[in-house]
Parts: C-alpha cells; structure tokens; sequence
C-alpha cells in the first residue's frame, strides 16, 4: 500500500509537471545530444516543479487565502498532524489500519482534501513558471532588446553556454528561436 501511495505522489508531484512542463512548451524545447533516461527525467522534474513547489508552499503559509481555498477543512494544525500521523501509520501498519478504520479513512479523506488544494495551488503557479518561460523565450528570439538591457547581455544569459548548453549545436525546434545578432553555431 506505501508503494502504491509514493508513486501516485510522484507521479503527481514530479512526473506530471514535468510531462506538462515539455509539452505545453513543444515549440521552444531543445534537441538533446543523446536521449534522456528515467533518472534524467526525474531529476528535470524535480527541476521543472521546484519554483512552483516552493512558492506554492510558501504561499500556503503566508496567505490565508491560498491556504484554506479551495477544499476548506477548518481543523487546528495538531488534527492536521493527527490526520497526516494517522495516514502514515494506516500505510505502513495493516494491522492498526483495520483497529481504527473509520479513524484512518476520515483522516484519509482530510488528507487527501489538503493534497488537492496544495495541488491546485502547485499547478497554478506551474502554468505561471510555464508562461513565463515561453514568453521569455519566444520574445527573445526577435531582434529587439528589452530596452533596459543591451542585447549582449541576453545573448550571454540565453545564449549557447548557458541555456544552451545540452543542446546539440543550439538547434531547437523553433527555427527562429536564434536572433540575428548570435553567430551560427558550427
């Protein structure tokens, strides 16, 4: 049964982002010298869902807002620790699962509500960070510069050593990703 609870958690938590991170971002994604493993999924993951994890996280404790909406559950903190205690032991104990059934799946259902709000909240701020990110790279692409900033310093910020950098020969799959003051790669 824990098995089963820690992958839904990361599937949830890791591995849809990340599919919704690479997909809804198709046009501006990089072409990759080799193909990526499961590990290499995991760990862009992890990379792609921690700005929105973290804010997310951040939000739910400063904001009462975010932090009660949706799915509110008016409970004190140690209920909520009590319910979060009585899930884990429910997991990984059966036999305390089956002495305290209605405890476990009352405490269950609260805890699946506070892992639906935390969810919603984390893939809200996800479609921020993927917005932002297509955005950011498809007006980098025109020749323009913000005009706060010279062009030299987004080429160097955005360019083939850094944002570039696992890409085989900065090719995308954009064809006018690249603006025209960066030189050809060879």
């Amino acid at each position: 049964m824990i098995v089963i609870a820690a992958s839904a958690l990361l599937a949830l938590y890791i591995f849809l982002p990340e599919f919704l991170f690479r997909k809804l971002a198709f046009n501006f994604r990089l072409v990759t010298k080799a193909p990526t493993g499961r590990f290499e999924e995991i760990i862009s993951g992890a990379e792609v869902v921690l700005l929105p994890f973290l804010s997310s996280l951040f939000l739910s404790r400063c904001s009462h807002f975010v932090g009660h909406w949706p799915f509110s559950i008016e409970e004190s903190v140690a209920a909520k620790y009590s319910d979060y205690r009585a899930v884990i032991t429910s997991l990984c104990s059966e036999a305390y699962f089956r002495d305290h059934l209605d405890k476990a799946w009352t405490a269950m259902s609260h805890v699946w509500l506070y892992q639906l709000r935390f969810l919603f909240w984390m893939y809200c701020t996800l479609g921020i960070e993927i917005l932002c990110a297509v955005l950011l790279i498809y007006y980098f692409r025109f020749p323009e510069p913000i005009p706060a900033l010279p062009m030299e310093i987004w080429q160097d910020l955005f360019g083939p050593g850094i944002a570039l950098g696992g890409a085989s020969d900065g090719v995308c799959f954009s064809a006018q990703f690249a603006s025209p003051g960066l030189r050809s790669m060879p």
